[in-house]
């Protein structure tokens, strides 16, 4: 009698059947960055998430809200997070476009004014802040392009955490997979 193999994890994920159900994952879509004015907050934990590829910090400020954001190079629990016009251009922050100083390093930046920040949010990523014209910052993003972003649009002083994951080897192809 021939016995035949059974399938594959693989093959199971790729199927969608009760035989393999994919995992939830706690922090799925709940980074925002979102407008904030002249708010001061404190980081509380940095935790790590199956589905980013960068730690993420939560942020509670003044008025007992928590976000999570990607949490930047250096960052560590009790640090003093400034959100807004008025904020200091250091690590960490979040400012409006206009406010950054040309050659500064900035992540997670929006598109949009409020949009929670669309750009660079990976490991060890980060723009850098190319010229300001007229209502546009233009950023130079990670791939060598220029892009042209409104100056009210946040994003956040610094370069993303955890930039030491693509040294980490695979070791064989089916984690690569």
């Amino acid at each position: 009698m021939i016995e035949m193999g059974k399938r594959l994890n693989q093959q199971r994920r790729g199927k969608g059947s009760p035989t393999w159900k994919s995992p939830g994952h706690r922090f799925w879509g709940a980074i925002a960055l979102g407008s904030y004015s002249n708010k001061r907050g404190v980081i509380v934990d940095l935790v790590r998430d199956a589905i980013h590829s960068a730690p993420l910090a939560v942020v509670r400020f003044e008025d007992d809200e928590e976000v999570l954001i990607p949490a930047f190079n250096g960052a560590y629990v009790g640090q003093i997070i400034e959100a807004g016009e008025n904020a200091e251009v250091r690590p960490g922050n979040i400012v409006p476009l206009s406010k950054v100083p040309e050659g500064t390093r900035v992540y997670c930046i929006e598109l949009q004014p409020g949009d929670g920040g669309k750009l660079i949010r990976t490991a060890g990523g980060y723009g850098v802040v190319v010229a300001k014209e007229g209502e546009y910052v233009k950023v130079k993003l990670p791939s060598g392009a220029i892009k042209a972003i409104p100056a009210k649009c946040s994003a956040i002083v610094g370069m993303v955490a955890g930039a030491g994951i693509t040294e980490k080897p695979f070791l064989k192809a089916g984690k690569k997979y």
